[in-house]
């Protein structure tokens, strides 16, 4: 009732499960009882952003009652908090438990290894996120896991391109295929285009790299639901017919972009008049 009220009575709900943890000892009658106040403990600091004592919560709950249902969640959210954490050696510690839980083989096994590929993403080791990918595609997981993991498959990809250029090759297909997955949302959809305009202008094909970012564009004119990448899109796009000189090309895409009640419309009409100016169109 506590943890229900409105606003949330988060000091409430902490002193009530201290006071049940201090008041029921271990005990094989009461071990399901207990890991179900620490789950809730370890909740509470969680959202109130005290990351420390929610993986401490969630991890006594773990070490405290082995055989729980809920230990395989509380070891992920204990690795959730771990990554949180700016301490040294967190990440590491992250990692420890991200593949603690991928170990057993239980419901979440596909999600610890999705955030083990952002974490070796995030330590700059991309090849090693790759292989991570790649276990949970040959696992066939549903629509929107493997989405995730071919976003970040082929993102990884295209970093390692600094390198050897064949990889924008792998990464331009992977973001082809992504693009095109039935049921895809139209965020995901629209990352995906716009980064095969960045491999597209990577590999020297600046007409394909510009056709991939209008795609966004008459997209996002269409559906107007997501702003982000139809508007990074819409510039680059606009960046590309600047460079070679189509003027006309460029305010025309500005000016879908300004009709748009998008947080850059204004930004849109102001080069697009800047444009007309400068070169003196005006029909």
């Amino acid at each position: 009732m506590a943890d229900a009220a409105q606003p949330p009575a988060d000091e409430k709900v902490i002193s009530l499960c201290r006071a049940f943890l201090e008041r029921y000892p271990v005990s094989p009658q009461l071990a399901e009882d207990r890991a179900k106040v620490r789950m809730k403990l370890g909740q509470v600091f969680f959202r109130s952003g005290d990351f420390a004592s929610a993986q401490t919560q969630f991890e006594t709950l773990a070490s405290e009652t082995p055989t729980s249902p809920m230990v395989e969640a509380a070891l992920f959210l204990a690795a959730q908090s771990s990554m949180k954490r700016i301490d040294a050696g967190a990440i590491d510690h992250a990692i420890e438990l991200f593949g603690e839980v991928a170990s057993r083989n239980g419901p979440l096994k596909l999600h610890a290894r999705l955030q083990l590929a952002l974490l070796q993403n995030r330590l700059g080791k991309e090849a090693d996120a790759i292989k991570l990918y790649d276990d949970i595609l040959r696992a066939n997981p549903a629509a929107e896991m493997k989405s995730a993991a071919l976003a970040g498959k082929a993102d990884n990809l295209f970093l390692l391109g600094a390198k050897d250029k064949t990889q924008y090759d792998q990464a331009l297909v992977l973001y082809e295929q992504l693009a095109n997955e039935p049921g895809i949302d139209l965020t995901a959809q629209h990352r995906a285009l716009y980064n095969k305009g960045r491999c597209l202008e990577v590999l020297g094909r600046p007409e394909e790299a510009l056709a991939a970012y209008y795609q966004v564009v008459e997209s996002g004119i269409a559906k107007p639901q997501e702003y982000f990448w139809f508007y990074k899109a819409g510039f680059d796009a606009c960046r590309l017919s600047e460079t070679r000189e189509q003027w006309k090309s460029a305010i025309a895409i500005y000016q879908k972009m300004a009709t748009l009640d998008g947080p850059r419309a204004q930004e849109a009409r102001e080069r697009m008049k800047q444009l007309r100016l400068e070169h003196f169109i005006w029909e």
